[in-house]
């Protein structure tokens, strides 16, 4: 139904011994396929997206940022957000579409309408690039090759960094900001080249906007130190550590670079912007998950302790959950921190987390209540916040 051709030449669909394409696919092919896999109803997928937002703010998310809007389901998406959210008991929402969504309007950017878009209570203000694939997959573009792997560089989905800086710069002449998936070392240099060239290319451009690395999982000190000039933020999908800490130490980078994936103590101390993301469903949507791992850094699988010279401390951990995030989608000023003249957006613990022994918080300290606005979204019933 794809129309795929047989001689088809893509690294991202793979040929069996007999060398015929045998439908596994990796990373970007799965774009390919995706107009063709049967949808639910617009109906189902709306009450199903609302059960889900209402999941997360009872693990105390306040705010959600979708970094990939449209990618399976094109501008159909754009509509149910807008339905999602006519609920007004959910997290705040906002994100980036997809690449692939938007790529046909690179040449007529400049006669639509300048982000953030408004799409109902949604916020829409950001591109997403995938520049390599998943680190567990053995498709994230790194330097050195994986474990036993010594053939195997990853993928890297635009091998001319003039085909990714010809998409960049329309994007960052009209506002919009950047986010590029890069999860190895090799794709990492990729963005930082290609962004500094972009950034060159358009100085006129609005430097209030931070653009982001997504996932950032092996990475260099050196690199963090460059993401910091460029002025770009860093987002860990930290659960890296949790889940697959052990594979990557033993099976899938060896110990020298399996210890310090999702470098946060790097981070902390390069002074870059950081944060904390699920990528769910590939970990589960979970801010205290996110604030324990970053600051015990503990094996599930095993109790040990991955990288210890990288943890941080509880309020650095603290961080990435709340302020940092909160700037890197240009909302500093308005959530992200307790402060008079910004949105009340809290939670109430059944526990001062301060008395839990790191690595721990997300099974011992419970979220009683989720407020967003000044209204209560999770733990009994709605009521306005006096203020």
């Amino acid at each position: 139904m794809a129309k795929i051709p047989a001689d088809i030449k893509d690294p991202n669909l793979h040929r069996g011994p007999d060398g015929k394409l045998d439908g596994v696919l990796f990373e970007e092919a799965v774009s390919v396929f995706s107009p063709f896999i049967p949808k639910i109803s617009s109906e189902a997928f709306v009450t199903l997206a609302r059960t889900t937002l209402k999941s997360w703010a009872a693990r105390g998310t306040t705010t959600v940022f979708d970094a990939g809007i449209g990618l399976t389901s094109g501008w159909p998406e754009i509509a149910l957000i807008k339905s999602i959210l006519s609920d007004p008991l959910l997290p705040r929402f906002g994100g980036a579409l997809a690449i692939q969504t938007v790529q046909s309007f690179v040449s007529f950017l400049e006669v639509l309408a300048p982000p953030p878009w408004s799409v109902g209570a949604a916020r829409v203000q950001a591109i997403k690039f995938w520049l390599d694939g998943s680190t567990q997959g053995f498709t994230a573009a790194v330097q050195e090759p994986y474990l036993n792997q010594p053939n195997n560089l990853g993928i890297l989905n635009y091998e001319s960094d003039e085909k990714l800086l010809g998409l960049l710069v329309p994007f960052l002449k009209t506002g919009w900001q950047l986010i590029l998936h890069a999860n190895g070392d090799r794709a990492i240099e990729q963005a930082l080249r290609v962004l500094d060239t972009a950034f060159t290319a358009v100085p006129n451009r609005n430097r209030k906007i931070v653009h982001r690395l997504e996932h950032v999982t092996v990475v260099s000190k050196k690199q963090l130190v460059r993401a910091v000039e460029l002025g770009l933020g860093v987002s860990h999908l930290i659960a890296h550590v949790r889940t697959w800490g052990a594979v990557f130490r033993d099976y899938v980078l060896g110990p020298q670079r399996g210890e310090r994936i999702d470098p946060t103590r790097d981070d902390v101390n390069v002074r870059v912007l950081y944060s904390f993301h699920s990528d769910s469903p590939i970990s589960p949507v979970n801010p205290l998950q996110y604030v324990d791992t970053a600051a015990a850094r503990l094996i599930d699988a095993t109790g040990e302790v991955l990288g210890e010279t990288q943890t941080v401390s509880l309020e650095e951990a603290w961080r990435g959950v709340t302020i940092n995030p909160a700037k890197q989608i240009g909302r500093g000023a308005e959530i992200g921190s307790l402060e008079v003249g910004k949105k009340a957006d809290f939670l109430v613990l059944g526990k001062d987390p301060r008395g839990v022994k790191p690595g721990y918080l997300h099974k011992e300290v419970e979220v009683l209540e989720t407020w967003v606005g000044g209204r209560k979204i999770y733990g009994g019933k709605d009521r306005p916040l006096d203020t």
